[in-house]
């Protein structure tokens, strides 16, 4: 997730970095939606898994509205602000930091596996 964070989130906030800026952290919450649908689809019983969905696409649209609401009250209207920028990165490498030792635990070991069910009878 560090690598998200895009070349053009430091001075001197180049115009022509704006399409990196928007199409890396992009791509990669598109590639983090695709793993997350998978999951959902694969560990979650049917009975669940419609309401599971909809409860993930509430949450994953809402983040965006959040994201262009604090950028409105946040960011000046130039749309410059450095300390906006280290706040971000410092967020990003913070989850990430968490995130890579949290996977590191022993009891953290990944999803759990259901048994596979025999198809063949």
């Amino acid at each position: 997730m560090v690598g998200a964070v895009p070349p053009v989130a430091v001075p001197p906030f180049s115009p022509a970095l704006f399409p990196v800026a928007a199409f890396v952290p992009g791509f990669v919450s598109q590639g983090m939606k695709v793993s997350v649908d998978t999951l959902v689809r694969r560990h979650v019983d049917d009975v669940f898994r419609g309401r599971v969905f909809s409860l993930d696409d509430v949450l994953f649209n809402a983040t965006f509205v959040l994201g262009a609401v604090s950028a409105a009250v946040l960011v000046p209207p130039s749309g410059v602000s450095v300390p906006m920028v280290a706040a971000m990165a410092f967020v990003f490498l913070s989850m990430s930091l968490v995130w890579a030792a949290r996977a590191r635990r022993p009891d953290c070991g990944g999803a759990r596996r259901r048994p596979a069910v025999d198809m063949s009878t």
